[in-house]
């Protein structure tokens, strides 16, 4: 849909479609600290319903805002 759209258009868009798939490089890792403090019997289970609800948010229409230069920051 985005090659579509940009075939069409040249504008910046201000909102990605979906859960950006690059967030995924902050969840995982995170969910993955988790671990000691969740116990391994569990764990699988934890990261398995995660993806699972992640690869939902992927391919939802919802819209999620880009951050800004302050929220770039933030996150690196």
């Amino acid at each position: 849909m985005e090659e579509e759209r940009q075939q069409h258009t040249t504008e910046n868009r201000k909102e990605y479609q979906g859960l950006p798939v690059t967030s995924a490089a902050i969840i995982f890792p995170v969910i993955y600290l988790a671990k000691n403090n969740v116990g391994s019997a569990i764990f699988p289970y934890l990261f398995q319903s995660f993806m699972i609800l992640i690869s939902i948010l992927f391919i939802l229409n919802i819209r999620v805002r880009k951050p800004n230069m302050k929220g770039l920051l933030i996150l690196g």
